[in-house]
């Protein structure tokens, strides 16, 4: 009986440790890696696992509004109009001459 009452309090103890990588994964955070690395490697110490939890807290972002973002930085660099090889422009300016 004691094995019993001792191993439900560990699986509550495990439970109360990982749960910021619970919660995060429950909203679907789109940081739920992040947040079970800093859980699991800092959450032993009290900092670690108030910045786990915390983390679990914020603000979720869809997964495809990370995606469209990206894409929109990359495709905001190339509409510059400057080449990608700064050779390149050399050379153009040269042959309009």
């Amino acid at each position: 009986m004691v094995e019993i009452a001792l191993l439900l309090f560990l699986l509550f103890l495990l439970a109360v440790y990982f749960f910021p990588t619970f919660l995060a994964g429950l909203r679907g955070h789109h940081a739920t890696v992040g947040i079970f690395a800093v859980n699991l490697l800092l959450g032993w110490t009290a900092i670690g696992w108030i910045v786990a939890l915390l983390w679990a807290f914020a603000p979720v972002r869809p997964a495809e509004d990370i995606w469209e973002e990206g894409e929109e930085s990359e495709e905001e660099e190339g509409n510059d109009g400057a080449p990608d090889d700064p050779q390149e422009g050399a050379q153009e300016e040269i042959e309009d001459r």
